[in-house]
């Protein structure tokens, strides 16, 4: 019975986002846009962008998610999906993980497909992407994941800035550890410590959530 429903899950998810009239590419121009006014509005020298670029990257990307988890739960609780897939869903918890899994990976691909040209523009060594993608990926998770939670703990609330505001400050951590994977590997120093850091980061924040999610949403729907 689970396994139907993530197939129905998947095969919606999937239908929504190819039906979603390019709404994917918002979260890729932002982090396009970002990368584009560093670059102009600093003095262009290789030195300068590569000391910055760390952070910037970070900063894009993280911030271009934050469109895509404006309607994580929102639309689906206005009109009452929401409401019936944990009523009649055999392991909710479950559903909401796979959902969490599923929105992000169809909002972070795009992302990471734009990735080399973001190191390109900022004059970094193209030896850091592979060492970047696996940060952003494990990093980006822990963000989305904190994102979904928090989401899920606001549905009622009309100020949709409020999610956002309380989101920041979380990914302070996220952004540093980061950084300095970027840093060492353009120096060519060893990140895996920090990249499994990460990993082990975006693991806890996959156990947990999916509980303060599920909480969240039972104390808005009663």
């Amino acid at each position: 019975m689970l396994l139907s429903e993530l197939k129905t899950l998947y095969k919606l998810e999937w239908r929504q986002f190819s039906r979603s009239q390019g709404q994917w590419l918002f979260p890729v121009m932002l982090f396009i846009l970002v990368i584009v006014l560093f670059t102009v509005g600093i003095d262009p020298e290789a030195h300068r962008l590569q000391q910055m670029a760390p952070a910037v990257i970070w900063c894009a990307f993280l911030l271009s998610l934050l469109l895509a988890l404006d309607h994580m739960w929102r639309d689906d609780y206005q009109n009452g999906v929401l409401e019936q897939m944990l009523l009649h869903s055999e392991s909710p918890l479950q559903l909401l993980l796979h959902r969490v899994v599923v929105r992000w990976v169809l909002s972070i691909v795009p992302l990471l497909l734009c990735l080399p040209l973001a190191i390109s523009m900022l004059q970094m060594p193209m030896t850091i992407f592979m060492p970047s993608l696996l940060a952003l990926a494990a990093g980006s998770f822990v963000f989305w994941s904190l994102g979904s939670a928090l989401s899920a703990l606001t549905l009622n609330d009309r100020r949709p800035a409020l999610m956002s505001l309380l989101l920041l400050p979380m990914a302070v951590p996220i952004v540093i550890f980061g950084s300095r994977v970027i840093k060492q590997s353009a120096m060519g120093e060893s990140v895996s410590g920090l990249v499994l850091m990460l990993v082990g980061l975006s693991i806890l924040s996959l156990s947990i959530t999916p509980w303060i999610m599920f909480a969240g949403m039972r104390l808005n729907l009663d």
